[in-house]
């Protein structure tokens, strides 16, 4: 039996505590926030490796009438962002700025991603200690 090499334990367990912790971040913005129909009425284009992405720009009204724009942060396959294409969005009321797209991948991507790569690390590390 190997030895399980804490390292390597150190840095899956860090991506799982800070899944955790943006996890908890996630769920408090999601409680107090409002949703409302955005617009994407733009994209930033980016390429990554070998294909061009887009980040969607979004317009909604809050509840008071104030037109937002924001851009998201997650990035996505350029024909998956059509043009006036209607999203629901997420936003803080005391800073509308602050606003996500509601879906899955654009509240969850980060943590997801840390949990399973996370999980991976620690996995592989025990089961490499268990290999003989």
């Amino acid at each position: 039996m190997n030895e399980i090499q804490p390292q390597i334990l150190f840095v899956g367990g860090g991506m799982l505590v800070a899944a955790l912790v943006m996890g908890g971040k996630t769920l408090a913005f999601m409680r107090k926030a409002k949703r409302a129909k955005g617009v994407i009425v733009g994209r930033e284009e980016y390429s990554s490796e070998d294909q061009w992405l887009a980040r969607p720009r979004v317009q909604f009204e809050t509840e008071e009438g104030k037109r937002v724009t924001f851009t998201s942060s997650v990035g996505r396959n350029h024909s998956r962002v059509p043009l006036y294409g209607e999203v629901r969005v997420l936003y803080d009321p005391r800073s509308p700025h602050q606003a996500m797209i509601d879906s899955f991948w654009d509240t969850w991507f980060i943590e997801f991603g840390l949990t399973v790569f996370g999980l991976i690390i620690i996995v592989a590390a025990l089961h490499g200690a268990i290999r003989t």
